[in-house]
């Protein structure tokens, strides 16, 4: 059974993530595409132009690592307010339950439907307010979306966590931000990491809300390798798509390595 599982996961494995990424690095590698793969036809030009800071793949990273940094730390910041408004028993029940609803709302609306209804409501309804073709709309767009894992994380920690903890460190620290990140910081720390992360690579990646909401003359990763295929270079593309794996896949080892790194705080049974 287990030799039938393992190869079973490793077929998997293979047709769903080997051979497409494989297919991708050979594409990026293409001089001309209608050559095909041959020694001859090869190159690493497209991944040269990956490092000229002057040109427009390199722009798409640096405004993808700049947003992906703003909108995942709002996604926190919104999340732990929902899982700690959807935990705190002394708010009133219905609180609760509207906190909790709005942490996982996101999850039943689809991106498109999310990014046409800002259009809508941004251009039409809240004309006067000028932020239609403003980067506010995509915050509000990519912050909702990926609230609900957020919140999941979160709220998990938070169960977790013994709140007599707390109680116990005033009797000898007066200071409440200290007792709060001496004590409840390290604790929460996996959690606001994983979100963290978490929501870093899906704001990277999204494709449907930046094509929609994106202002006007910016790029990002994601419309970059869209573009390119419109434009008839697939091969452009595709080096900014494998680039763009590998960084996600250091991001993940160098959380996983920070995260095992920090020494957790027990808690007394």
């Amino acid at each position: 059974m287990t030799t039938l599982a393992g190869t079973f996961v490793t077929l998997v494995i293979s047709i769903a993530i080997v051979l497409p990424f494989s297919a991708i690095v050979l594409q990026s590698l293409l001089k001309q595409r209608s050559l095909g793969w041959s020694p001859s036809n090869l190159t690493l030009v497209h991944y040269i132009d990956l490092l000229r800071f002057d040109s427009p793949a390199w722009q798409a990273i640096v405004t993808t690592v700049g947003l992906a940094l703003l909108i995942s730390s709002l996604n926190v910041i919104v999340g732990l307010f929902l899982s700690v408004g959807s935990l705190t028993k002394r708010f009133p029940k219905w609180l609760r339950q509207l906190c909790h609803t709005l942490g996982a709302l996101p999850l039943a609306i689809p991106n498109v439907v999310l990014a046409l209804s800002l259009m809508m409501l941004f251009s039409q309804v809240l004309a006067f307010t000028k932020l239609y073709g403003t980067l506010t709309i995509l915050l509000i767009a990519d912050v909702t979306l990926f609230l609900p894992t957020t919140v999941q994380y979160l709220t998990t920690a938070l169960k977790a966590f013994d709140s007599e903890l707390l109680a116990s460190a005033r009797i000898f620290e007066p200071s409440f931000g200290r007792i709060i990140l001496k004590i409840a910081l390290p604790i929460l720390w996996p959690a606001l990491l994983n979100s963290f992360v978490m929501a870093f690579i899906a704001t990277s990646r999204e494709l449907v809300v930046a094509l929609l909401l994106l202002p006007s003359g910016m790029t990002t990763v994601s419309t970059f390798i869209y573009q390119s295929f419109e434009q008839g270079e697939a091969a452009a593309g595709m080096a900014l798509a494998v680039l763009t794996v590998a960084l996600t896949f250091i991001g993940l080892i160098a959380a996983n390595h920070l995260q095992s790194a920090t020494k957790p705080v027990r808690q007394p049974n």
